[in-house]
């Protein structure tokens, strides 16, 4: 496996994880400040596992765009900004 490949899957598993986590506390929070309904445990794990598929497929569109090794649309030669 190139060390392109291993990046670009290093990358989308980061995403894929934080997404996974967004979505999940998203339900949880939206549950506890408002009653229209009630979801189940299920249906958190699917909705966060849904938001983690998408974005996966995203990831892997963003490859088409942006660098190889990256999940992100930006193109090669652009840096991400640093923090002051």
């Amino acid at each position: 496996m190139s060390s392109d490949t291993k990046r670009f899957l290093a990358d989308s598993g980061e995403r894929l994880g934080k997404t996974f986590l967004q979505g999940f506390l998203a339900v949880v929070t939206l549950d506890q400040f408002s009653n229209v309904f009630d979801p189940s445990f299920k249906f958190l794990l699917g909705t966060a596992a849904m938001a983690g598929v998408y974005s996966v497929l995203m990831s892997v569109a963003s490859k088409q765009v942006g660098a190889p090794d990256s999940a992100s649309v930006l193109p090669a030669g652009v840096d991400p900004p640093q923090n002051p």
